[in-house]
């Protein structure tokens, strides 16, 4: 075991997956779990124990107010998803971790996409400023129709029907390639509202 401190700052790429497996172990439920850290890890036996008394086998990180689970590591907030990631697949992310049911915190590995940020986006969920009930479609006030658009503000048209509007956008985002739950409103099992 190398010899380091934990609050090191250093950047994903420099941290080495032996590093990470000596911190953390995979739940396959979706969390990580502090290992019992080596006496290496401190200058004094007694934050060694007190550390290993209180977090060893514990659940780690927390969940931010972005809905994202992160924990400290090597001096800087983790995202834990990236972290999974890296555990299961030896690699750290090339690009941005999708959440493909939408919430940020069900960390389980088989709800994990490596994805570009364009690909993240479509694959969002509903917003909670939406008053029409469907994401790209709103009433228009003053051409008194519904309006669909896609991706950056991309006009689709303006409908009388709504029904029409939500067809023009589903149409869109099958064109485009949007992931199938972009834009529902989805819940973990056993998940009260």
């Amino acid at each position: 075991m190398k010899s380091y401190h934990i609050d090191d700052v250093r950047e994903e790429n420099q941290i080495s997956l032996e590093e990470i497996l000596e911190l953390f172990s995979y739940d396959e439920t979706g969390y990580l779990i502090w290992n019992s850290r080596p006496l290496g890890f401190y200058e004094n036996p007694i934050h060694h124990k007190r550390w290993n008394d209180f977090h060893a086998g514990q659940r780690a990180g927390t969940i931010n107010s972005f809905g994202y689970v992160k924990v400290k590591v090597f001096g800087k907030q983790r995202s834990v998803h990236r972290i999974i990631w890296f555990i299961k697949t030896g690699e750290w992310p090339k690009g941005q971790i999708d959440h493909e049911n939408g919430i940020r915190h069900d960390n389980r590995f088989e709800n994990f996409r490596d994805v570009s940020g364009l690909e993240n986006q479509r694959n969002r969920k509903f917003n909670k400023d939406n008053n029409s009930g469907f994401r790209g479609v709103y009433w228009n006030k003053n051409e008194k129709k519904w309006r669909a658009f896609i991706d950056t503000g991309k006009h689709l048209g303006y409908f009388d029907k709504f029904e029409d509007a939500v067809e023009a956008r589903l149409n869109a985002e099958k064109e485009i390639g949007y992931h199938e739950n972009h834009g529902k409103v989805l819940k973990l099992v056993g998940e009260s509202k």
